[in-house]
């Protein structure tokens, strides 16, 4: 048990609230199966998912260098669908990034340009990754939608298809320029349809 006393102010506390012991050296642990997975998607991505992975694991704290909103919502499956995401929830996430906390520097051609990495990823409760999306995204804004996201927030969509079941999605967003990172995490037994949500 541990208590936290400070003198006057107002003051939110974030911590974990619990974590899972793993034991490397017993396989198939949670700890061994999380690495190799990470490891095996960085090599399928040389550059795309590296900035990210220290930020991604179930249960850190939420990383506030970028500020984020992320719309969670089920979607239908897209025709043509690998074999592996079939049976599979899909879900849709559109982000609004708050402008000031990106460097989009003002180039030549009077575009504002940079570069983001967005990764998305399902965890179990045990800390094993089920599914994982990253992005490499090149921004190359005109002075008009520009003027529009200094209200809205750069609007970014990314998708994910996780199993049925009790999992918890946690995502995140680096700016290469800047080297900020945002994180977000919730539990997908919260998302609820669209038109379920607007009923309540």
């Amino acid at each position: 048990k541990i208590d936290v006393r400070t003198d006057g102010g107002k003051y939110n506390l974030s911590f974990r609230h619990g974590y899972i012991a793993a034991d490397e050296a017993v396989p198939g642990s949670a700890e061994i199966l999380r690495q190799q997975a990470i490891r095996k998607l960085a090599a399928q991505s040389p550059g795309a998912v590296d900035p990210l992975l220290p930020f991604m694991d179930l249960g850190m704290p939420q990383s506030e260098q970028i500020l984020y909103k992320a719309k969670v919502q089920p979607i239908l499956a897209k025709g043509g669908e690998p074999e592996s995401e079939k049976g599979k929830i899909h879900y849709s996430v559109d982000f609004a990034v708050d402008l000031k906390d990106l460097n989009l520097p003002l180039g030549p051609s009077g575009l504002r340009t940079g570069n983001l990495n967005v990764s998305l990823i399902a965890y179990d409760r045990y800390g094993n990754i089920v599914s994982r999306k990253d992005h490499l995204i090149d921004l190359n804004i005109k002075p008009d939608v520009y003027a529009i996201y200094q209200s809205t927030g750069v609007q970014l969509r990314a998708e994910i298809a996780v199993p049925n079941g009790n999992f918890w999605l946690r995502t995140g967003v680096y700016d290469r320029n800047s080297r900020k990172v945002g994180t977000m995490e919730i539990p997908l037994s919260a998302v609820k349809p669209m038109e379920t949500a607007a009923a309540q």
